[in-house]
């Protein structure tokens, strides 16, 4: 009689998928200057890359390649208006050891649409709501302790919200890399569009 042999059963590949506002150009790049004027880092500090920038509206973690209709159903039931915001202040999550930008006045259309985004993946897709309340911020840099004030040198940065993404974190060989692997535009408002 033989022994039973050993079965590799092969797990079925994951994504670490959450959805975001993903800044346009214009705005990554008033950002780079902001993380610029900031002192430098503490000792342990590091700043975001640039190209990873972004404000986390559901962050979903690792999930399984047959989500992604659920995921994309949700994201295509959220029809929102385009928005304005500004940021403009800074501070630090302290447990998190992040710093991080964001609004002092959060839009009420930025709150309404990642409601509306929450409600869409628990109702498609089954996800529990976040139990804390929504606090968009973008992350600057992480294994920061020290607060420090918006410098004098950087205006607020305006940022015309006009879509939101959903993102896939993936590992290089420089780190942690997140890219967009789709897009759900937001309704315009036709009397903005016409405005000069």
């Amino acid at each position: 009689m033989n022994p039973p042999q050993e079965m590799h059963i092969e797990k079925p590949r994951t994504r670490r998928l959450f959805f975001a506002l993903w800044p346009d150009e214009a705005t990554r790049t008033r950002l780079a200057g902001l993380l610029k004027a900031l002192p430098p880092p503490e000792r342990h500090g590091r700043d975001m890359r640039v190209e990873n920038l972004h404000i986390t509206l559901f962050f979903l973690g690792d999930c399984e390649g047959g989500l992604l209709p659920c995921l994309d159903e949700a994201g295509a039931a959220v029809r929102r208006d385009a928005f304005d915001m500004v940021l403009d202040r800074l501070g630090v999550f302290e447990r998190a050891r992040v710093q991080w930008a964001g609004v002092s006045r959060p839009p009420e259309a930025l709150l309404r649409m990642q409601d509306a985004l929450s409600l869409a993946l628990e109702a498609r897709c089954g996800m529990a709501r976040d139990s804390r309340p929504f606090a968009p911020h973008l992350t600057l840099r992480r294994n920061a302790r020290e607060p420090c004030a918006w410098p004098e040198s950087v205006p607020p940065i305006p940022w015309h919200v006009d879509a939101f993404v959903l993102v896939e974190s993936l590992n290089d060989d420089e780190g942690v890399r997140y890219r967009p692997v789709r897009q759900w535009p937001l309704r315009q408002d036709e009397t903005a569009i016409h405005r000069v």
